[in-house]
Protein backbone atom coordinates (compact mmCIF):
# COMPACT_ATOMS: atom_id res chain seq x y z
CA UNK A 1 0.00 0.00 0.00
CA UNK A 2 2.82 2.41 0.86
CA UNK A 3 4.59 1.79 -2.44
CA UNK A 4 1.54 2.44 -4.61
CA UNK A 5 0.63 5.63 -2.71
CA UNK A 6 4.17 6.97 -3.17
CA UNK A 7 4.07 6.19 -6.91
CA UNK A 8 0.68 7.85 -7.25
CA UNK A 9 1.90 10.91 -5.35
CA UNK A 10 4.92 11.23 -7.66
CA UNK A 11 2.64 10.98 -10.68
CA UNK A 12 0.36 13.61 -9.19
CA UNK A 13 3.36 15.88 -8.61
CA UNK A 14 4.25 15.45 -12.28
CA UNK A 15 0.65 16.04 -13.30
CA UNK A 16 -0.73 18.19 -10.45
CA UNK A 17 -3.48 20.74 -11.09
CA UNK A 18 -0.85 23.43 -11.62
CA UNK A 19 1.39 21.17 -13.68
CA UNK A 20 -1.55 19.92 -15.74
CA UNK A 21 -1.61 23.38 -17.24
CA UNK A 22 2.11 23.18 -18.03
CA UNK A 23 1.73 19.78 -19.64
CA UNK A 24 -1.40 20.88 -21.42
CA UNK A 25 0.26 23.93 -22.94
CA UNK A 26 3.39 21.96 -23.76
CA UNK A 27 1.12 19.51 -25.58
CA UNK A 28 -0.39 22.38 -27.56
CA UNK A 29 0.77 20.68 -30.72
CA UNK A 30 -0.04 22.94 -33.57
CA UNK A 31 1.55 25.84 -35.34
CA UNK A 32 0.17 29.23 -34.27
CA UNK A 33 -3.48 29.98 -35.04
CA UNK A 34 -2.63 31.37 -38.47
CA UNK A 35 -4.00 29.36 -41.43
CA UNK A 36 -1.74 31.19 -43.91
CA UNK A 37 1.04 33.75 -43.65
CA UNK A 38 -0.88 36.56 -45.42
CA UNK A 39 -4.35 37.40 -46.73
CA UNK A 40 -6.38 39.87 -48.78
CA UNK A 41 -9.90 41.26 -48.46
CA UNK A 42 -12.47 38.50 -49.01
CA UNK A 43 -9.96 35.64 -48.76
CA UNK A 44 -11.09 32.37 -47.13
CA UNK A 45 -8.41 29.96 -45.88
CA UNK A 46 -8.56 26.46 -44.46
CA UNK A 47 -5.55 24.63 -43.01
CA UNK A 48 -5.61 20.98 -41.98
CA UNK A 49 -2.76 19.58 -39.86
CA UNK A 50 -1.37 16.28 -38.62
CA UNK A 51 1.21 16.08 -35.83
CA UNK A 52 3.62 13.57 -34.33
CA UNK A 53 5.18 14.05 -30.91
CA UNK A 54 7.44 12.45 -28.32
CA UNK A 55 8.10 13.33 -24.67
CA UNK A 56 11.03 11.88 -22.76
CA UNK A 57 12.53 12.36 -19.29
CA UNK A 58 13.32 10.63 -16.02
CA UNK A 59 11.50 10.21 -12.71
CA UNK A 60 14.15 10.30 -9.96
CA UNK A 61 13.14 8.37 -6.79
CA UNK A 62 16.25 6.99 -4.99
CA UNK A 63 14.30 5.94 -1.88
CA UNK A 64 11.53 4.23 -3.86
CA UNK A 65 12.90 2.59 -7.03
CA UNK A 66 9.42 1.36 -8.02
CA UNK A 67 8.36 5.00 -8.44
CA UNK A 68 11.37 6.02 -10.54
CA UNK A 69 12.42 5.30 -14.08
CA UNK A 70 12.26 6.70 -17.57
CA UNK A 71 9.39 8.66 -19.07
CA UNK A 72 8.57 7.77 -22.68
CA UNK A 73 5.40 9.13 -24.23
CA UNK A 74 4.38 9.26 -27.89
CA UNK A 75 1.26 10.65 -29.51
CA UNK A 76 -0.31 12.57 -32.32
CA UNK A 77 -3.10 14.92 -33.26
CA UNK A 78 -5.20 16.22 -36.10
CA UNK A 79 -7.02 19.48 -36.60
CA UNK A 80 -8.30 22.21 -38.86
CA UNK A 81 -8.30 26.01 -38.89
CA UNK A 82 -10.51 28.42 -40.86
CA UNK A 83 -10.04 32.14 -41.52
CA UNK A 84 -12.08 34.83 -43.27
CA UNK A 85 -10.58 38.23 -44.14
CA UNK A 86 -13.23 40.96 -44.01
CA UNK A 87 -10.73 43.69 -44.88
CA UNK A 88 -7.26 43.88 -46.38
CA UNK A 89 -5.81 44.28 -42.86
CA UNK A 90 -8.22 42.28 -40.65
CA UNK A 91 -9.49 38.69 -40.47
CA UNK A 92 -11.33 36.42 -38.02
CA UNK A 93 -10.42 32.78 -37.38
CA UNK A 94 -11.50 29.66 -35.52
CA UNK A 95 -10.17 26.13 -35.30
CA UNK A 96 -9.87 22.94 -33.33
CA UNK A 97 -7.36 20.19 -32.53
CA UNK A 98 -7.88 16.70 -31.08
CA UNK A 99 -4.90 14.95 -29.44
CA UNK A 100 -4.01 11.54 -28.01
CA UNK A 101 -0.79 10.59 -26.20
CA UNK A 102 0.29 7.70 -24.02
CA UNK A 103 3.26 5.77 -22.67
CA UNK A 104 5.33 4.93 -19.62
CA UNK A 105 5.82 7.22 -16.61
CA UNK A 106 8.57 5.52 -14.62
CA UNK A 107 8.96 1.79 -14.04
CA UNK A 108 5.47 1.07 -12.70
CA UNK A 109 3.04 3.59 -14.23
CA UNK A 110 1.47 4.19 -17.64
CA UNK A 111 -0.34 7.28 -18.86
CA UNK A 112 -3.14 7.92 -21.34
CA UNK A 113 -4.11 11.47 -22.33
CA UNK A 114 -6.76 13.04 -24.57
CA UNK A 115 -7.22 16.72 -25.31
CA UNK A 116 -9.48 19.06 -27.30
CA UNK A 117 -8.09 22.52 -28.02
CA UNK A 118 -10.18 25.33 -29.63
CA UNK A 119 -8.75 28.80 -30.40
CA UNK A 120 -10.84 31.73 -31.67
CA UNK A 121 -9.27 35.02 -32.64
CA UNK A 122 -8.69 38.16 -34.67
CA UNK A 123 -5.75 38.79 -37.01
CA UNK A 124 -4.15 42.08 -38.08
CA UNK A 125 -1.93 42.12 -41.16
CA UNK A 126 0.57 44.74 -40.06
CA UNK A 127 2.82 44.47 -43.11
CA UNK A 128 2.65 42.90 -46.54
CA UNK A 129 5.30 43.37 -49.23
CA UNK A 130 6.78 41.17 -51.95
CA UNK A 131 9.40 39.93 -49.46
CA UNK A 132 7.92 40.20 -45.95
CA UNK A 133 4.55 39.82 -44.21
CA UNK A 134 3.77 40.33 -40.51
CA UNK A 135 0.56 39.24 -38.73
CA UNK A 136 -0.36 40.13 -35.14
CA UNK A 137 -3.05 37.89 -33.66
CA UNK A 138 -5.02 37.52 -30.44
CA UNK A 139 -8.10 35.84 -29.06
CA UNK A 140 -9.35 33.16 -26.68
CA UNK A 141 -8.24 29.58 -26.01
CA UNK A 142 -10.57 26.83 -24.75
CA UNK A 143 -9.09 23.46 -23.74
CA UNK A 144 -10.35 20.20 -22.25
CA UNK A 145 -7.94 17.48 -21.14
CA UNK A 146 -8.28 13.99 -19.68
CA UNK A 147 -5.32 12.16 -18.12
CA UNK A 148 -5.40 8.60 -16.81
CA UNK A 149 -2.54 6.99 -14.84
CA UNK A 150 -2.44 3.29 -14.03
CA UNK A 151 0.09 1.91 -11.50
CA UNK A 152 1.15 -1.73 -11.20
CA UNK A 153 4.11 -2.57 -8.92
CA UNK A 154 3.66 -6.30 -9.36
CA UNK A 155 2.09 -6.64 -5.92
CA UNK A 156 -0.29 -3.65 -5.86
CA UNK A 157 -2.39 -1.75 -8.40
CA UNK A 158 -3.96 1.70 -8.48
CA UNK A 159 -5.21 4.43 -10.79
CA UNK A 160 -5.59 8.20 -11.02
CA UNK A 161 -7.94 9.98 -13.45
CA UNK A 162 -7.75 13.74 -13.98
CA UNK A 163 -10.15 15.97 -15.96
CA UNK A 164 -9.47 19.66 -16.57
CA UNK A 165 -11.34 22.52 -18.16
CA UNK A 166 -9.33 25.67 -18.90
CA UNK A 167 -9.78 28.89 -20.82
CA UNK A 168 -8.06 32.23 -21.27
CA UNK A 169 -6.54 34.78 -23.64
CA UNK A 170 -3.72 34.16 -26.08
CA UNK A 171 -1.84 36.31 -28.56
CA UNK A 172 1.32 36.56 -30.58
CA UNK A 173 3.06 37.58 -33.78
CA UNK A 174 4.23 35.78 -36.90
CA UNK A 175 6.61 37.06 -39.58
CA UNK A 176 6.96 35.64 -43.08
CA UNK A 177 10.12 35.87 -45.16
CA UNK A 178 9.29 35.03 -48.78
CA UNK A 179 11.73 33.38 -51.15
CA UNK A 180 11.00 32.02 -54.62
CA UNK A 181 9.35 28.73 -53.60
CA UNK A 182 9.80 28.75 -49.81
CA UNK A 183 8.49 30.95 -47.01
CA UNK A 184 10.05 30.95 -43.51
CA UNK A 185 7.60 32.00 -40.78
CA UNK A 186 9.03 32.34 -37.25
CA UNK A 187 6.41 33.02 -34.59
CA UNK A 188 5.93 33.74 -30.91
CA UNK A 189 2.77 33.13 -28.88
CA UNK A 190 1.77 33.61 -25.22
CA UNK A 191 -1.18 31.83 -23.61
CA UNK A 192 -2.62 32.39 -20.13
CA UNK A 193 -5.14 29.82 -18.92
CA UNK A 194 -6.99 29.00 -15.72
CA UNK A 195 -9.84 26.67 -14.84
CA UNK A 196 -10.75 23.63 -12.75
CA UNK A 197 -9.47 20.08 -12.29
CA UNK A 198 -11.20 16.98 -10.94
CA UNK A 199 -9.05 14.09 -9.63
CA UNK A 200 -10.33 10.57 -8.93
CA UNK A 201 -7.97 8.02 -7.35
CA UNK A 202 -8.13 4.39 -6.31
CA UNK A 203 -5.50 2.01 -4.97
CA UNK A 204 -4.02 0.44 -1.88
CA UNK A 205 -7.49 -0.12 -0.49
CA UNK A 206 -8.33 3.59 -0.68
CA UNK A 207 -10.33 5.72 -3.13
CA UNK A 208 -11.63 9.24 -3.38
CA UNK A 209 -12.33 12.29 -5.53
CA UNK A 210 -11.47 15.97 -5.31
CA UNK A 211 -12.05 19.12 -7.36
CA UNK A 212 -9.72 22.09 -7.29
CA UNK A 213 -9.03 25.29 -9.17
CA UNK A 214 -6.13 25.75 -11.60
CA UNK A 215 -4.62 29.20 -10.96
CA UNK A 216 -3.78 31.43 -13.92
CA UNK A 217 -0.48 30.49 -15.51
CA UNK A 218 1.36 31.68 -18.61
CA UNK A 219 3.02 29.60 -21.31
CA UNK A 220 5.26 30.77 -24.15
CA UNK A 221 5.48 29.07 -27.53
CA UNK A 222 8.26 29.69 -30.04
CA UNK A 223 8.41 28.07 -33.43
CA UNK A 224 9.23 28.11 -37.12
CA UNK A 225 7.10 27.10 -40.08
CA UNK A 226 8.73 26.17 -43.38
CA UNK A 227 6.22 26.51 -46.23
CA UNK A 228 6.72 25.06 -49.71
CA UNK A 229 4.44 27.39 -51.65
CA UNK A 230 4.00 25.45 -54.96
CA UNK A 231 2.04 22.68 -53.16
CA UNK A 232 0.91 24.63 -50.04
CA UNK A 233 2.67 22.26 -47.60
CA UNK A 234 3.85 23.51 -44.17
CA UNK A 235 6.38 21.80 -41.88
CA UNK A 236 6.34 23.13 -38.32
CA UNK A 237 9.03 22.96 -35.66
CA UNK A 238 7.84 23.99 -32.21
CA UNK A 239 9.86 24.75 -29.10
CA UNK A 240 7.80 25.29 -25.98
CA UNK A 241 8.56 26.43 -22.45
CA UNK A 242 6.19 27.00 -19.56
CA UNK A 243 6.80 30.15 -17.53
CA UNK A 244 5.13 28.58 -14.50
CA UNK A 245 7.61 25.70 -14.48
CA UNK A 246 10.85 26.61 -16.21
CA UNK A 247 12.41 23.13 -16.22
CA UNK A 248 9.02 21.42 -16.82
CA UNK A 249 10.13 18.61 -14.50
CA UNK A 250 12.97 17.78 -16.89
CA UNK A 251 10.60 16.71 -19.66
CA UNK A 252 11.84 17.13 -23.23
CA UNK A 253 9.15 17.69 -25.85
CA UNK A 254 9.68 17.16 -29.58
CA UNK A 255 6.91 18.08 -32.00
CA UNK A 256 6.64 18.08 -35.81
CA UNK A 257 3.50 19.23 -37.62
CA UNK A 258 2.66 18.80 -41.30
CA UNK A 259 -0.08 21.09 -42.66
CA UNK A 260 -1.86 21.63 -45.98
CA UNK A 261 -3.48 24.92 -46.99
CA UNK A 262 -6.66 25.39 -49.04
CA UNK A 263 -7.67 28.75 -50.52
CA UNK A 264 -11.49 28.65 -50.47
CA UNK A 265 -11.97 32.13 -51.91
CA UNK A 266 -14.83 32.29 -54.41
CA UNK A 267 -13.15 33.83 -57.43
CA UNK A 268 -16.52 34.30 -59.16
CA UNK A 269 -17.16 37.21 -56.82
CA UNK A 270 -14.43 39.25 -58.44
CA UNK A 271 -15.57 42.52 -60.10
CA UNK A 272 -15.66 42.22 -63.91
CA UNK A 273 -15.37 45.41 -65.94
CA UNK A 274 -18.22 45.76 -68.48
CA UNK A 275 -17.29 45.46 -72.16
CA UNK A 276 -17.74 48.73 -74.04
CA UNK A 277 -19.69 48.34 -77.30
CA UNK A 278 -19.01 50.78 -80.10
CA UNK A 279 -22.14 52.51 -81.33
CA UNK A 280 -22.94 52.22 -85.07
CA UNK A 281 -25.50 53.90 -87.28
CA UNK A 282 -28.75 51.99 -87.70
CA UNK A 283 -29.07 50.06 -90.97
CA UNK A 284 -32.11 50.77 -93.09
CA UNK A 285 -34.37 47.77 -93.38
CA UNK A 286 -34.96 46.36 -96.83
CA UNK A 287 -38.59 47.02 -98.02
CA UNK A 288 -39.36 44.40 -100.70
CA UNK A 289 -42.96 45.57 -101.22
CA UNK A 290 -41.89 49.12 -102.04
CA UNK A 291 -39.26 47.84 -104.50
CA UNK A 292 -41.87 45.74 -106.35
CA UNK A 293 -44.16 48.78 -106.71
CA UNK A 294 -41.31 50.81 -108.14
CA UNK A 295 -40.50 48.08 -110.70
CA UNK A 296 -44.21 47.84 -111.76
CA UNK A 297 -44.39 51.58 -112.36
CA UNK A 298 -41.31 51.43 -114.59
CA UNK A 299 -42.85 48.67 -116.73
CA UNK A 300 -46.11 50.59 -117.18
CA UNK A 301 -44.19 53.54 -118.50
Amino acid sequence: MKKIIIIMCICLLLISPKQIYSIQTNYQISSPPIPWYEFRNGQKDLKISATGMSITGTVDSPNQPEAGGDISIIGGSGGGFYRYAFRDEFAVDAGGTVLWAGGDVGNSATMDMRMVYIPIGLEYLAMRTDNVAVIIFGGMNFSWISVGIDVDTGTEKGSVDIWTNTRGPQGGIQAAFKLTDFVFTPFFMATRLSGTATIDYEGGGESGSTTTGIPPSTSLTYGLDLIYVPIDITLSFIIQQSLSNSDNNGLRTHIVTLSYHFDLTDETNEVIEPVKIKKTKPVKQYDKKKQNEQETQKKQK
